[in-house]
């Protein structure tokens, strides 16, 4: 049989094998990107691959004192900051002192969610702190985007260095200075601050 007239006869079964090698490298390469094994250990830090609108953090380590309970705190959005007005909002520090809740506010809330969560000691240990702050379009008074984050200077009874509210709070100006820049969007500094902004602040 000519070799033209094998092909014509076999063509359904040849195109029904290309089809089927192209699906097996495509599962192999996600497995390769997302699936359990030695080039993927995720064992060490969960982080969040959330989008806006989701719950941000609540995948996020939990189990140091450098995070929130992920449950409680996942972080929550001010929906009238956009990434077409960061020049008028988060980027104006006349807007981001016009909107900080006051401290009395603040004073108030840390009290109960240490309270509540049975954290040892007092307010004067603990920043009340923004897991996605202000300045990168956090929501302002909701519980769910504050949690009382220890200090590791001020008293630095519960936070060694590194893990503590001075140290976020250096992660968090260096991600508005980009995202006001340009060089980073609104949604990536969200996401990289609200599941974990010690990697964040490695990589910056």
């Amino acid at each position: 049989m000519p070799r033209t007239g094998w092909i014509l006869r076999n063509e359904r079964r040849l195109t029904l094998g290309v089809i089927v090698v192209a699906a097996l490298v495509v599962a192999f390469a996600a497995l390769v990107r997302y699936g359990p094994g030695p080039w993927n250990d995720s064992s060490s830090h969960t982080t969040t691959t959330l989008g806006l609108g989701e719950s941000l953090g609540s995948t996020a380590e939990t189990k140091t004192i450098a995070f929130p309970n992920g449950n409680a705190h996942p972080g929550a959005l001010n929906r009238d900051v956009t990434q077409a007005n960061i020049h008028s909002t988060i980027c104006s520090t006349a807007w981001v002192a016009r909107v900080t809740p006051p401290a009395d506010f603040l004073e108030r809330l840390e009290r109960q969610q240490l309270s509540a969560e049975k954290k040892p000691g007092s307010v004067d240990d603990y920043a009340e702190d923004h897991l996605i702050p202000i300045e990168l379009g956090g929501a302002l008074r909701d519980a769910k985007n504050l949690w009382p984050q220890p200090y590791e200077s001020k008293g630095a009874r519960f936070a060694p260095i590194g893990s503590g509210a001075e140290s976020k709070d250096k992660v968090e100006r260096k991600l508005h200075d980009k995202v006001c820049n340009r060089a980073l969007t609104l949604k990536l500094a969200r996401q990289a601050i609200a599941g974990n902004w010690q990697v964040a602040g490695a990589q910056l």
